[in-house]
């Protein structure tokens, strides 16, 4: 399946989720209300407000994002903005939609996004009108407009209510916005149980879902169908670190390695297995990470995983000089922030260290996994959480 891209989805599959569908209303459904509030107190000529817009496309109200873009039109023909919207909008179904996003590249920060959905659009213009729509919903999954992917899976499912890839990329969306994508995800497998994007996508949702052993068999699935692909191998791996089976999972982690041996991503996947999980890492584990980091000397993970790998072996200023690199290549890290916060502590730097620590529950939040272990080290060195110095 040629949409199916390793790296980025395994990428997309470690970002972190919004609130789980099964509990609660979802953070779409506020979105929704929110947006049916506004359409119900402004005039027609407030809503082309790009705040309001922004809910609309949220709530996923396609009708009122293309009223108030019809009037944006008139009032504001040259915003960059509305062009972008307007152009994913149009998407696969009208030639317009090149040129909306070509004059959307005059926005840096809408760049990158109007770049792939470009770059998507002009792939295969004689293509299927359903694969331009599923090649479009792709590219806007690669940079975070989930609203907008689910806008173009259900465009693509519309000109063909059997496209396997569609259904099951749609189902993804759904649960990164909150909603339940499972029967998406199923109906994937159904029409197309050789094919192993429904089985992938089960495997994220059974994860988020909490069931580790339910996503473990998903992935193992994905991955007897499509052994080649190291984003399969990588995600067995992962399942069966959750479920605390170390040993079985570092050769799926190698796997991973040996399937791309110039991907960069795996072997800094393999190095934070090794020095981050509970599994307890050998001289060869440790060798690993050293060689990775030396070949991949741009790569901020592997810079990472080397100082703590250095920390765990006693040696605190290299492990400094590690994280210091890390953090040169990437300074909002929050992963080497927190290490380097831990290192700073060790060799008596407590200001420094709880500088780095704030910088981590700044940024993650005390919700997150390094978030609240730097909420714990902040109050094991004296320091109130609750309010920062």
């Amino acid at each position: 399946m040629a949409l199916l891209c390793g790296v980025a989805l395994l990428a997309a599959s470690l970002m972190p989720l919004g609130t789980p569908f099964a509990h609660g209303i979802s953070a779409v459904e506020g979105d929704a209300r929110y947006a049916a509030q506004v359409t119900a107190t402004l005039s027609p000529s407030a809503l082309d407000d790009h705040h309001t817009l922004r809910a609309l496309i949220a709530a996923r109200d396609w009708d009122g994002v293309a009223s108030a873009l019809e009037r944006s039109a008139e009032s504001s023909p040259d915003d960059p903005e509305f062009r972008y919207w307007r152009g994913l909008l149009l998407g696969a179904g009208d030639p317009a939609a090149v040129g909306d996003l070509r004059r959307a590249l005059e926005s840096e920060t809408l760049r990158p996004q109007a770049q792939a959905a470009l770059d998507a659009l002009l792939h295969d213009p004689a293509a299927p009108l359903a694969e331009r729509w599923t090649a479009l919903g792709v590219a806007l999954i690669g940079v975070g407009e989930w609203a907008w992917a689910h806008h173009a899976f259900d465009a693509a499912l519309a000109a063909d209510p059997l496209h396997v890839t569609a259904l099951a990329y749609r189902g993804f969306a759904k649960d990164r916005q909150g909603l339940d994508g499972l029967a998406d995800i199923k109906a994937a497998q159904a029409l197309g149980p050789r094919e192993p994007a429904g089985y992938y996508f089960a495997g994220l949702h059974w994860r988020a879902a909490g069931d580790y052993a339910a996503s473990h068999q998903a992935f193992l699935a994905a991955h007897f169908l499509a052994p080649d692909n190291p984003a399969f191998a990588a995600e067995v791996g992962g399942a069966l670190e959750l479920l605390g089976v170390y040993s079985d999972a570092e050769p799926w982690y190698r796997m991973a390695v040996e399937l791309a041996p110039d991907e960069p991503g795996w072997y800094a996947l393999l190095a934070r297995f090794y020095v981050d999980s509970g599994y307890r890492p050998d001289d060869a584990a440790f060798a690993f990470v050293e060689a990775a980091a030396a070949r991949f000397d741009r790569n901020a993970d592997l810079a990472a995983s080397l100082g703590w790998a250095r920390f765990q072996q006693g040696e605190h200023q290299r492990a400094y000089d590690a994280l210091n690199r890390a953090l040169s290549l990437a300074p909002e890290s929050v992963r080497a922030r927190y290490y380097f916060g831990l290192v700073l502590e060790r060799l008596g730097d407590r200001e420094g260290a709880a500088d780095s620590l704030w910088f981590v529950l700044d940024t993650a939040g005390p919700e997150d996994a390094y978030g609240l272990r730097a909420a714990r080290a902040l109050q094991r060195l004296g320091y109130p959480v609750r309010a920062r110095p």
